[in-house]
């Protein structure tokens, strides 16, 4: 199951994967089958700092599907549309990511530090937080950042020779 989604910044990429994640694995099932899958997400978006937004989505969607024939408005999509599954999705995105994800991930980067013991978790924490500032691998210091954030634990030359350890 999905978690919750309560609106937080900065969590919704983690909740629209876990929900890919079982609406991938449940494909055949019914519920997951257009249009309910996009209900079913809003389903799984409680509290009040996304319900306002999830009830007008839900509202758009059903507007776009099925018209509004006391108003005389046509529907505007098909039932099996995925251009509303990625608009729905984007929208999403574009009201919960974080605020400057690329400024923020700059300054995590900065403050990152390896743990004795956990070399592994640094550098995938790294590698991701990487893609979140838009930096490449030997652009904005990335590798002096890299050095300064690893453990004196670490041997740089062990990096250089063990290829999954290489940034």
């Amino acid at each position: 199951m999905p978690m919750i989604f309560t609106g937080e910044r900065g969590t919704v990429e983690i909740f629209l994967q876990t929900f890919n994640y079982f609406r991938n694995a449940n494909h055949h099932n019914d519920i997951m089958c257009n249009p309910f899958e996009r209900a079913n997400l809003l389903m799984y978006m409680k509290g009040p700092k996304v319900q306002q937004w999830a009830t007008r989505k839900g509202e758009e969607l059903t507007i776009a599907v099925l018209g509004n024939p006391a108003n005389n408005v046509a529907p505007t999509h098909t039932v099996d549309d995925e251009q509303l599954w990625n608009q729905l999705t984007l929208d999403l995105r574009m009201a919960y990511s974080e605020y400057h994800g690329a400024e923020g991930a700059y300054r995590v980067i900065k403050n990152l530090r390896q743990k004795a013991g956990f070399a592994d978790d640094y550098i995938i924490q790294f590698k991701n937080l990487l893609n979140k500032a838009g930096w490449g691998r030997d652009q904005h210091g990335t590798i002096a950042a890299f050095k300064e954030g690893s453990s004196s634990h670490c041997s740089c030359s062990a990096a250089n020779d063990d290829p999954s350890l290489s940034l």
